[in-house]
């Protein structure tokens, strides 16, 4: 079973698709959230001033999690239409304005995605995905301007995984394993905050 793990939906169950959805343990949910409360704290950036991107949505937890902890705004990109249908329950569960989905391959809805910069997004593929095409992703979101300045950014990937999938470029914050899991979390090179 799958929950939100703190803020105003706080204990709000969380549907999951019957296949085809590798959600994110709750122990990982947590260990992942209070390292980015961790570094929001340290750069000075409130919860309330976070507008949140989650890439291979799946269930949507991790973008609403992000949405009850008070994140302003969390756009979530699913490319399975199913998942899609049990992310749309999973917002009316949540009941929180300010959660958005959107269809597609996430490439492809990244291109035409007009909102304003992100300060925090999760990437959380499914792990046949492989770190050259999420280093692709990661650079699109950088070359279209949708990360805001000091935008962090979380990876998951399968633990023993070689290759790092964050840019070369990039800052590469800390790096995380739980179990079978790793957390990347990074930044871009223009929009790392100094600390």
């Amino acid at each position: 079973m799958t929950r939100i793990i703190a803020g105003e939906a706080k204990g709000r169950r969380l549907t999951v698709p019957k296949r085809g959805t590798r959600p994110t343990s709750d122990r990982v949910r947590e260990s992942l959230f209070s390292a980015v409360s961790a570094h929001l704290l340290k750069v000075g950036i409130n919860w309330t001033e976070l507008s949140a991107l989650d890439l291979y949505a799946g269930t949507g937890a991790l973008g609403l999690e992000a949405l009850s902890r008070g994140a302003h705004r969390v756009v979530l990109i699913e490319r399975a239409r199913a998942a899609g249908e049990v992310i749309e329950a999973n917002i009316n569960a949540v009941a929180l304005p300010g959660a958005q989905l959107l269809i597609g391959d996430v490439s492809v809805v990244l291109e035409r995605l007009g909102a304003p910069p992100f300060g925090l997004v999760f990437v959380d593929p499914p792990y046949e995905v492989g770190s050259p095409e999420i280093t692709t992703v990661l650079m699109l979101l950088e070359n279209k301007g949708l990360l805001a300045a000091g935008a962090l950014v979380v990876v998951e990937r399968p633990a023993g995984e070689g290759l790092a999938p964050l840019p070369a470029s990039w800052q590469i914050l800390q790096q995380r394993r739980h179990g079978d899991t790793t957390l990347w979390y990074g930044q871009a090179p223009e929009n790392a905050l100094i600390s």
